[in-house]
């Protein structure tokens, strides 16, 4: 391709990122849901509050899935119907990205919520659950479809789900007029690879693939789901989209929040567990996939199973020059001072728990053979952000090579923005870089709905394209599980240490150097 071609190109994606081009005429969703129950097992807890039951609330409340529709709560903890729907009632109010509640609305809602207490492993429990399961479909005429969304840690699962075989409370359909049970369970998926496969076999012992749905919240994100329209349905990219003209790609994901109260959690999980395996992959996954032939689940999860098995192992004598951790000290966040890792309560002072990863990654496959891929995620960076970035490759020597780069920002204020050059007006000629772009929410007028909402919305109609199948998981355990296993061997001085509020270690800076590169979504040219 020409440079007169490819500054066809540019220009072409500019006019469409300004909206000089009229937009298409927006698709008419199919909002038809079928009738189920939702049982979220563990609904006492902080996921439930914050996340599950606003989402389903909202949902309900836009006429978005059908009103023949009931949540059960299954937990330990001591509630009746009564105080179970006080209860949630209290964390729609706090947590709904809709405000203030529609009271007339939540009354006809809240009776629609149910409580079963039990532990999950007391079959009386489970015996009990099915006949107020029973007593719900013949009520709200639910027709014995089944949701339940195991909000519980992941070594409850198998005992969840061979309760629930046991008892005939899980069964697959046959037709598209049968019955149907679905789960879905939260990440992590597996520790490493060894307890990922253990945990796939045991359930794949009550449960084929299409009535599992792995939740990963990033993938519900409108961003993430514009990324798809963005390489796959503008023409203007793909020729672009390959290691002809990227010189090199960035992912971040970036907190500037501590680990609060989550000590426990953290020293056994750190960010490559909690960030890396999945959503960091994930993102790289819809970035560098091929097309498919067509926009569906089977079809997405193929591509992606190909791309991640793609990924180049790390050496394993080098894995010091691919992958480096960290760990926040004492900083500033905001103005505030704010406490180091090792200083927040619970957290030992030997800790070698990462709280930031980068990593430099090879794909070797024809689109993006040589073509280098930075990921970075960490606790207590400069700010909160999700963002990709895309580097095209430098046309004229004299000019910056990083001056022409896409950048997709997943949250917060989810947008694309484009930086090209452009000429000064002025006599002699001097050239500067300009950024432009949109933000979907102001373009449209529309608040994206949260992720849990179309995540829900999806497995209620049984599409798993925004979820996460088994080899996916396990591709990129395969991948990671040998920095866990190096990590082990490593000394404490190993750990790059960080102060809180800056963009973590020199070393996660070396890792592009070495390739003539430096970080781009930490340049603030970006708009909040």
């Amino acid at each position: 391709m020409s440079v007169l071609k490819i500054n066809l190109y540019l220009a072409l994606m500019c006019s469409l990122l300004l909206g000089a081009f009229p937009a298409h005429l927006p698709a008419i969703p199919d909002n038809q849901t079928p009738p189920c129950v939702i049982v979220v097992f563990g609904a006492t807890g902080d996921l439930t509050s914050r996340k599950l039951l606003p989402a389903i609330y909202n949902l309900a409340r836009e006429n978005n899935i059908s009103q023949n529709i009931a949540v059960v709560g299954f937990a330990r903890g001591d509630h009746t119907h009564e105080s179970f729907r006080k209860l949630m009632g209290h964390a729609v109010d706090q947590f709904s990205r809709t405000k203030p509640v529609d009271s007339t609305f939540w009354q006809q809602f809240e009776s629609k919520l149910f409580y079963n207490r039990a532990g999950f492993e007391q079959d009386q429990g489970y015996d009990d659950l099915q006949k107020l399961l029973q007593t719900i479909d013949q009520e709200f005429g639910t027709e014995g479809n089944r949701l339940y969304y195991l909000a519980t840690q992941p070594s409850h699962f198998g005992t969840i789900i061979k309760k629930l075989h046991e008892h005939q409370l899980i069964y697959d359909s046959n037709g598209p007029n049968e019955k149907w049970s679905r789960i879905i369970v939260e990440k992590p998926f597996g520790t490493d690879l060894d307890s990922a496969i253990n945990l796939q076999n045991d359930i794949a012992n009550y449960l084929n693939e299409t009535q599992v749905y792995r939740m990963d919240h990033y993938l519900g994100k409108e961003a993430v789901q514009n990324l798809f329209t963005l390489r796959f349905e503008n023409p203007l990219f793909e020729p672009l989209w390959n290691n002809q003209y990227i010189d090199n790609v960035q992912i971040t994901l970036s907190e500037d929040i501590g680990i609060g109260s989550r000590a426990h959690f953290w020293e056994e999980t750190g960010s490559l567990r909690d960030v890396f395996q999945n959503h960091l992959m994930q993102l790289l996954a819809i970035v560098t996939m091929e097309p498919p032939s067509q926009l569906t689940a089977t079809h997405i999860h193929q591509e992606k199973i190909k791309v991640l098995n793609a990924i180049r192992p790390f050496p394993l004598a080098e894995i010091d020059n691919y992958v480096i951790r960290g760990q926040y000290g004492p900083g500033e966040i905001k103005g505030s001072a704010v406490p180091g890792y090792k200083q927040e309560p619970g957290v030992s002072d030997n800790s070698l728990a990462e709280t930031f990863i980068a990593a430099k990654l090879y794909i070797d496959n024809c689109r993006w053979t040589g073509v280098p891929f930075y990921i970075r995620g960490g606790k207590r960076l400069a700010k909160q952000t999700t963002e990709i970035a895309i580097t095209f490759k430098n046309i004229n020597p004299a000019i910056d090579q990083a001056s022409n780069a896409l950048f997709i920002r997943i949250q917060p204020n989810p947008g694309v923005f484009f930086r090209t050059l452009s000429k000064v007006p002025m006599l002699d000629k001097v050239v500067k870089p300009v950024v432009f772009g949109y933000k979907p929410d102001t373009y449209f007028g529309k608040t994206s709905p949260e992720a849990y909402e179309k995540l829900f919305y999806d497995c209620i109609r049984g599409d798993n394209s925004l979820y996460v199948q088994s080899e996916e998981q396990l591709a990129a355990w395969r991948l990671l599980s040998p920095v866990l296993d190096h990590w082990k061997t490593q000394p404490k001085e190993k750990m790059h240490n960080y102060d809180a509020g800056t963009w973590g270690p020199s070393a996660a800076d070396q890792l592009l150097q070495k390739n003539g590169h430096q970080w781009q979504i930490d340049s603030g040219i970006l708009e909040n």
